[in-house]
């Protein structure tokens, strides 16, 4: 337990006593699809490196901004990472899973506190094993991620998981939903009520949510007592992932 916002880097110090050896590192508010998580596993077993980013091809530069760019060499092997660029090296954009050696403990101690935030950061610890010579690849163990970061991330990523499994909706067990409601791309979480004559077209209903008799809406996450707009581009290349 980290009890107090010190940074990524620093939780990972709160859990070493738990990592005898290699560890893998999944950020908790991102939303992937695994791709090859076996071969990054074993580059790290047999030495070949101290370190594996998962990296994907992003084609909108904005997502890279939010997130995080990389520079690599033809050889496969990181020179530069950095956080909420200004502007993208590349196309390139790592997600949220890393593959660490006992490596990053040297390189996490030798990282100072980042003043935009005073948090020691996971990018900065990155760079700095860079800096220390350490071997640092990359690996498609992500075929597809997006940081839940505004309501329109957890929308999108709703619907997306929906096509990805061919439904149109996706009731929990146990929510009640009207028989004569309408759900169109929908998601209704455990303990929801959705009334009579409900029409939902693009919408996420959270767990103990109650959606009146007669509400149209789309577009949303609707929660316990609250809604939150969550409108889509119209036009947006990463809604249409490849399956």
């Amino acid at each position: 337990e980290q009890t107090e916002r010190r940074g990524i880097a620093h939780a990972l110090t709160c859990a070493r006593p738990a990592v005898p050896d290699a560890m893998v590192v999944i950020l908790g508010d991102t939303y992937f699809w695994p791709g090859d998580v076996a071969d990054p596993v074993r580059r790290l077993g047999s030495g070949e490196l101290d370190a594996v980013l998962s990296i994907r091809r992003e084609p909108d530069p904005e997502r890279i901004r939010r997130e995080c760019t990389v520079r690599y060499s033809d050889a496969g092997r990181l020179l530069a990472i950095q956080e909420k660029p200004a502007e993208p090296w590349s196309d390139l954009k790592p997600c949220g899973m890393y593959f660490f050696s006992q490596a990053i403990w040297q390189a996490i101690e030798r990282t100072s506190p980042s003043a935009l935030r005073g948090e020691v950061e996971i990018t900065d610890s990155i760079q700095t094993l860079v800096d220390l010579g350490r071997r640092v690849g990359r690996a498609d163990s992500v075929r597809w991620d997006t940081n839940m970061n505004v309501p329109s991330d957890v929308l999108r990523t709703n619907l997306v998981e929906l096509r990805r499994r061919g439904l149109e909706r996706w009731v929990d067990a146990r929510a009640t939903v009207a028989a004569n409601a309408t759900l169109d791309r929908a998601v209704v979480g455990a303990g929801a009520v959705v009334g009579a004559g409900v029409s939902l077209t693009r919408v996420v209903v959270l767990e103990g949510a109650n959606v009146p008799a007669g509400t149209m809406a789309n577009d949303l996450l609707m929660g316990p007592g609250y809604t939150l707009d969550a409108p889509l581009p119209s036009e947006d290349a990463e809604f249409q992932p490849k399956l």
